[in-house]
């Protein structure tokens, strides 16, 4: 794509990903600029372990219909991703939330955007639209809610007076 920086190396998180549809989606866009893929499955965001030190890397978290299940701690959920973030590194940090249109699905929206607001995050958009979607060779457009968050490096703290 033209003037568009893809990033380099990203860590795909996707919170309530069922199968994994938006982490594959991003494997397979990055698949021959990133040949390493690994895949691991958690039970929830603070049972994650991380090998690697924290480093550099973008990190793209992707939140569909989670917050449409009426026990989910909205606040709780993003003070996890902020612990699992600062395993992972300083890194940029994108935030794709999508869901249904309808208000229900939506009751922990506004919890969940100021969690990530007061943890740093910039919203830029936040809005309704469509998609085609093909099931069974029958195009239709389904309706969604989405809304993008962007929070940029964390900065390192200067020692020594510079």
């Amino acid at each position: 794509m033209r003037g568009i920086d893809l990033p380099e190396d990203p860590i795909a998180i996707d919170l309530g990903c069922g199968p994994f549809t938006g982490g594959l989606a991003l494997a397979v866009t990055e698949i021959d600029r990133t040949p390493r893929i690994d895949r691991h499955w958690w039970p929830d965001v603070s049972s994650v372990t991380w090998g690697s030190a924290p480093g550099w890397r973008p990190v793209v978290v992707i939140v569909s219909y989670l917050l449409a299940s009426p026990t989910l701690d909205a606040r709780k959920l993003i003070g996890e991703l902020e612990g699992l973030l600062a395993k992972l590194g300083r890194g940029p940090v994108t935030v794709l939330y999508t869901n249904s249109p309808w208000p229900e699905p939506n009751r922990s929206y506004p919890t969940f955007r100021t969690a990530l607001m007061d943890a740093g995050f910039k919203q830029f958009a936040d809005d309704t639209g469509s998609i085609e979607v093909e099931r069974r060779g029958v195009s239709m457009r389904r309706e969604l809610r989405y809304a993008l968050f962007h929070r940029g490096d964390r900065s390192t703290l200067r020692l020594g007076g510079e």
